[in-house]
């Protein structure tokens, strides 16, 4: 499984980490006022509406604001990533005992874990995590368009850019 992404905060000095999804291709060129903010805060993008990956969510114990699985690459703060980790080792203590077994870190024992619950979508745990985070919320600004789609992952709208 490739959850190497879900590991890079470790393996680099970068405040922020920007991710494509495998089967992802980039449309245009990305500048710095397509990932921050004027305030310095990464933009997220999400269209709210229930899709095939929230029950996920609600069987980890988080909510569900919107479907992150619309606009690649993704950003997120890699300090954050590490609070992540940590809720997940608390959430689900087993993991730490997962990791000693098979050698890898709490965060990707975490991400495979979500598979045994269904069909998870990786970025929209995460951004639903940090929405929620009273430590990470402010850091984002949460561009969520007012409707969803039939199909998750369709085009993005003008409301994102």
């Amino acid at each position: 499984m490739n959850f190497w992404k879900f590991d890079l905060h470790k393996r680099s000095n970068s405040s922020i980490v920007g991710v494509i999804d495998d089967d992802a291709c980039l449309l245009k060129t990305l500048l710095p006022r397509d990932i921050l903010n004027p305030q310095g805060k990464i933009i997220v993008r999400a269209m709210k509406g229930a899709d095939q990956w929230h029950q996920v969510n609600y069987k980890v114990g988080l909510g569900y604001v919107g479907n992150f699985m619309t606009d690649f690459p993704v950003f997120w703060w890699s300090e954050m990533m590490n609070d992540m980790e940590s809720w997940a080792e608390e959430k689900f203590p087993f993991l730490k005992e997962r990791a000693k077994a098979n050698g890898h870190n709490i965060m990707w024992n975490f991400i495979k874990h979500l598979y045994t619950l269904g069909v998870p979508s990786k970025f929209n745990v995460i951004f639903n995590w940090a929405y929620d985070s009273p430590k990470w919320h402010d850091k984002y600004e949460w561009r969520i368009s007012p409707d969803n789609f039939t199909m998750p992952g369709s085009a993005a709208v003008p409301y994102f850019w």
